[in-house]
Formats: C-alpha cells, sequence, structure tokens
C-alpha cells in the first residue's frame, strides 16, 4: 500500500452513530441497548470460545473440524476466530470484552500489530475506551501501515525493518501536521463565512426596517431562484452590477 493510500485510509470519516437526532430519553434507550447486545455477544465469544476448546481436547485430531460443521452448523473459521478471542480475552481489563465482537476479533488476530493492541488494553486499564468505530479504524490503519513497512524494505535491498519503520512514521507525521494545516485553514474559513453572513444578515435587516414593503418581495424572489436557479441567479446579480458600474 502506498503512502497516499494510507493517507486516504487515515482520512476516511469515522462516524459514531448520530444520537443527536433522537430526544434524550430515546437516545440514553438506544445507547443502553448498543451497550448491553455489544456485552451479550462478547461474553457468547468467550464462552462460545471456551467451549469450543474444551471440545477440541477431546475430540480426536483430525476429527474437531467435522464435528463444529456438523453439530454446530459453524465453518471453520468461525470457530477459529472464536477460539482465538477466547484465548485472548484471558486476563485482559474487563471493558475490551465489552467491545463488539468484530473488534475483539481484530484485536485477537494476529495480523493486528502488538502496539495497537497495547493501546487498546492500556486504555482499557486506565480509562474509558474510545468508540468501537475509532478501534477498529486505528487498528486498519495500523495493519495497513504493517503493510507499507513490508513493502518498502522489499523494495530496496538492505533496508532493515526499522529503517522503514522511521519512513512510514515520518510520513505520517507529515499527513498528520498536513491535515491539522487544512483543518486550521477550514476553521479559519468557516469563521470568515459566519462573519460575512452576519453582516449580511444586519444588512438585510437594516434595509428591511427601512424599505419594508419593497424589499420582502425582491427577497423572496431571490430566495426562490437561489433555491431553484442558482445560476440564473448568478448571472442576473452579475448583469444588474455590471450594467450598475457602467452608469457611474
Amino acid at each position: 500500500m502506498t503512502t497516499s493510500s494510507l493517507a486516504v485510509l487515515e482520512e476516511r470519516g469515522v462516524f459514531p452513530f448520530d444520537y443527536s437526532t433522537l430526544s434524550s430519553e430515546l437516545a440514553q434507550q438506544a445507547q443502553a441497548a448498543a451497550k448491553a447486545i455489544n456485552r451479550i455477544a462478547a461474553r457468547h465469544v468467550r464462552l462460545i470460545g471456551k467451549h469450543l476448546l474444551a471440545a477440541k481436547e477431546v475430540i480426536p485430531h483430525g476429527s474437531f473440524m467435522q464435528w463444529v460443521e456438523s453439530e454446530l452448523g459453524m465453518n471453520a473459521r468461525t470457530a477459529q476466530n472464536y477460539m482465538t478471542a477466547a484465548r485472548w480475552l484471558e486476563g485482559k481489563p474487563e471493558p475490551v470484552s465489552h467491545l463488539p465482537a468484530k473488534v475483539i476479533y481484530a484485536l485477537a488476530s494476529p495480523a493486528t500489530p502488538a502496539s495497537v493492541v497495547q493501546e487498546v488494553v492500556t486504555a482499557a486499564a486506565a480509562g474509558p475506551l474510545p468508540e468501537a468505530e475509532v478501534i477498529a479504524h486505528r487498528i486498519e490503519v495500523a495493519k495497513a501501515e504493517a503493510r507499507e513497512v513490508k513493502r518498502l524494505v522489499a523494495a530496496k535491498p538492505g533496508r532493515t525493518e526499522q529503517e522503514a519503520q522511521k519512513v512510514v512514521q515520518r510520513s505520517r507525521q507529515n499527513r498528520t501536521r498536513e491535515r491539522e494545516q487544512r483543518e486550521a485553514e477550514w476553521a479559519q474559513q468557516k469563521v470568515e463565512r459566519e462573519h460575512r453572513q452576519q453582516q449580511f444578515r444586519n444588512t438585510l435587516a437594516l434595509w428591511r426596517d427601512e424599505h419594508g414593503p419593497v424589499l420582502i418581495p425582491v427577497l423572496k424572489q431571490l430566495l426562490e431562484m437561489a433555491t431553484t436557479d442558482s445560476y440564473g441567479l448568478t448571472q442576473a446579480l452579475r448583469d444588474v452590477l455590471s450594467s450598475g458600474e457602467g452608469a457611474q
């Protein structure tokens, strides 16, 4: 994966559910339901994994997956996910076990860089965990960076993994600075835009108070054109302004 594609992955939106669309009471109920469902699902991951591990100990070698498929209707990959997750969850802080099953699977996967796993475990022990979507996104980015390190090592004979990691780290720092700069520029542009909008509102309010009977119908027409034919409105305003400047 190239650096540019890593940048796209890093900047991909991570959007938790917008509870502001619900009333306070309904939002609390929905959030409680999500937490309960995730807790139940995670508990089942641990329990099912433990039972699978116990069964694997007593079923003859080579017959376990046949037993899984015939008795449980479960494929090999799903069974392996349960068992890997159950092993991984042993000794982990309690908040980790409340994460959605798919996030637990990702954390338990050998393909997930150990540094990210340690970040999550440390966060769970120290305080509230980030949102599950944020953790999943962090895992995805870390895996992409690990693949990029391997690509860089393979592309240049003699380059060590540590050297490749430094290249990826510098690229990440550069992208972070660029993103922060863009965000600062966007924030400044937003402030300036809101300032211009407020000035325009104040001017319109002044005109309305002084020339209400004449101005209000015009404003309604402008609003209608802005909604249905913004290009036509722009051209009309340009024509009027250009002719006005010529008359001066």
